[in-house]
């Protein structure tokens, strides 16, 4: 955020010279200035004036006397972005002093740039820091460094230590290198190279990359250099995000005392796909920490993302659920330094937002790195197993739009179709979709009286216990689980009551997984805790619960009786009929 009025009241004149404002203004500002700044630096200013004045372009004085002044590494950039700067631009940036200007330079955002993956909000970059602390004399790398914000931020903490940024877009790299250059150029170096194919001769202290997230890896196999990780991770799937293979690079690139950062996606700590490479991280024993971080943080993305901490590894991953640790900003949210501190503090501490989990405990969860999964605990007496009392659990058929439109029924059949729309209050709705004929592909999809149902997707799962009508056949939709219960251990609504309760939602949550939409695994379903005890006593509870929910049908149809009292009251009196 640049620092004061008189840098503020130059991007808004620049926005007003730089093509109206547009999407490139923001590049062609910050070259604008770069260029006024040099000129000013090397008191070349009247020499520019004479030259333009002379029908010189603002390219040829460039190439003619600022060129030496510029790193080698953006001088193409640079040279490329002048084409399309104006001279009024230039005569702004000329009038304002080069304090000001380098403040725009280096600090500058709202941009089009910056609502990209190309730059890291300064409140995650401090927490970074803080993490890292970097010292006097250590070399420090940024993986996909963008346009050079962590580096600057570190930078300016630590200028004792030795900085390198690799970044693949030249464009990106060459804006990173201008406003390097202007800072401590001697202890910094911008690399336009993939960060795939750069090897250092040598291995780092520190390192850092916020990359672009959810690419998978089949969308890099044109990098030679992916093979390489193919050979060390061989179920590696081309569906496996590559966020996990960046991260791989960074760790690589660390020395075995080493400490790192990444920015990731959180789909990749859970989904199935990526579950050989968490397992392969869990065998190296290279992940300290795993930081949920909160939604909105990052400017192209609503989603939540994890800050992974890669160093030595403990006996065990501690993780942190920050996804409450925040404030509201303008447009994103923001992490305050009250945020930043308990953050800092819960990753050394065991803590209501914290906790660390054993390796063999992550090999249980199947190799998931949810932070959920390991944060939601609690105590069920007489706790098992629920796959203990499943005896088979099947999802439902996945039926498209158009294959449930073709085999819908307006009339009624005896086939019917269940959603979980379908499930209300606990119970299976009466009127459910009719279905033209019964499919033999619908065979292992069918709900049974006395199966439980449970909803796959959802904050809050639907859960109920089927009662199919005689005559009927009813087939269960691909969003619902289809749970076969050991009748002989278990009574289904005494399961039913647990799930519902506030023990059982915790359980329930506790292994979703997943932002926009949550979801549950079968195979994680399989491993939350239920409180068994003697099925007789499960008996006498369950006469009393269904006691209960019969009352309370009972009271709604007093209730609907009444409301139906009070219509047909006011109806009469106001129609002109005697009551």
């Amino acid at each position: 955020m640049v620092n004061c009025i008189e840098t503020q009241r130059l991007q808004w004149e620049l926005k007003t010279k730089v093509n109206g404002g547009g999407d490139s203004s923001y590049t062609t500002s910050i070259v604008a200035a770069y260029f006024a700044y040099i000129v000013e630096e090397n008191f070349l200013t009247q020499r520019y004036r004479n030259a333009i004045d002379g029908g010189s372009s603002i390219s040829k004085f460039y190439f003619d006397d600022l060129t030496k002044f510029v790193p080698s590494v953006a001088q193409s950039f640079v040279a490329e972005v002048l084409r399309s700067v104006p001279s009024t631009a230039i005569e702004v940036c000329l009038g304002k002093n080069k304090e000001t200007l380098l403040d725009f330079i280096l600090n500058a955002e709202d941009t089009d740039l910056c609502k990209s993956e190309c730059s890291t909000p300064a409140s995650v970059i401090e927490l970074a820091l803080r993490i890292l602390e970097i010292k006097q004399g250590e070399t420090v790398v940024d993986n996909c460094s963008g346009v050079g914000t962590f580096i600057q931020k570190a930078h300016e903490m630590q200028p004792g230590a030795k900085y390198y940024g690799v970044e693949i877009n030249s464009w990106l790299c060459g804006m990173t290198a201008i406003r390097m250059s202007l800072i401590g150029e001697k202890s910094i170096d911008i690399l336009n190279r993939n960060v795939f194919d750069e090897n250092f001769d040598f291995k780092f202290d520190k390192g850092f990359s916020a990359f672009p997230m959810g690419i998978r890896t089949k969308f890099l196999d044109d990098w030679p250099s992916i093979e390489n990780y193919k050979e060390t991770i061989p179920n590696l799937s081309r569906g496996t995000a590559s966020d996990w293979l960046f991260s791989l690079r960074l760790l690589d690139s660390l020395k075995p005392t080493g400490k790192g950062i990444t920015i990731m996606s959180p789909g990749g700590l859970w989904n199935t796909l990526d579950k050989e490479i968490r397992k392969y991280f869990v065998q190296s024993k290279r992940i300290e920490s795993i930081i949920l971080l909160p939604s909105k943080l990052l400017p192209n993305t609503n989603i939540p993302v994890a800050m992974v901490v890669w160093g030595q590894g403990r006996e065990g991953i501690h993780f942190v659920d920050a996804s409450n640790e925040y404030v509201d900003g303008r447009r994103q949210c923001e992490l305050s330094s009250e945020n930043i501190n308990n953050i800092v503090k819960a990753l050394s501490e065991q803590t209501l937002i914290s906790r660390t989990a054993s390796y063999d405990e992550i090999e249980n969860k199947d190799f998931s790195f949810s932070v959920s999964h390991y944060l939601t605990q609690q105590h069920v007496p007489n706790g098992i197993k629920f796959s203990s009392v499943i005896r088979n659990i099947t999802r439902g058929i996945q039926l498209s739009a158009r294959e449930l439109d073709d085999v819908v029924s307006k009339n009624p059949t005896d086939t019917q179709y269940l959603v979980p729309a379908d499930i209300q209050n606990g119970k299976v709705s009466d009127n459910l979709t009719y279905l033209k004929s019964f499919d033999k592909r619908y065979s292992r999809y069918v709900v049974n009286n006395g199966n439980l149902l449970i909803s796959k997707n959802g904050n809050f799962s639907k859960i109920a216990i089927a009662n199919v009508k005689k005559g009927k056949t009813v087939v269960a939709s691909g969003n619902l689980y289809i749970i076969e219960l050991d009748t002989e251990t278990v009574n289904p609504y005494y399961i039913k009551a647990f799930l519902e309760s506030d023990m059982g939602q915790n359980e329930i949550k506790s292994i979703m997984v997943g932002t926009t939409i949550p979801s549950i695994g079968a195979t994680q379903l399989g491993t939350i805790k239920i409180p068994l005890i003697p099925l007789s006593q499960q008996e006498e509870f369950v006469a009393k619960y269904l006691a209960a929910i019969d009352n309370v049908e009972y009271l709604k149809m007093r209730v609907e009786k009444a409301e139906n009292e009070v219509t047909d009251v006011v109806a009469s009196m106001f129609s002109g009929e005697k009551c």
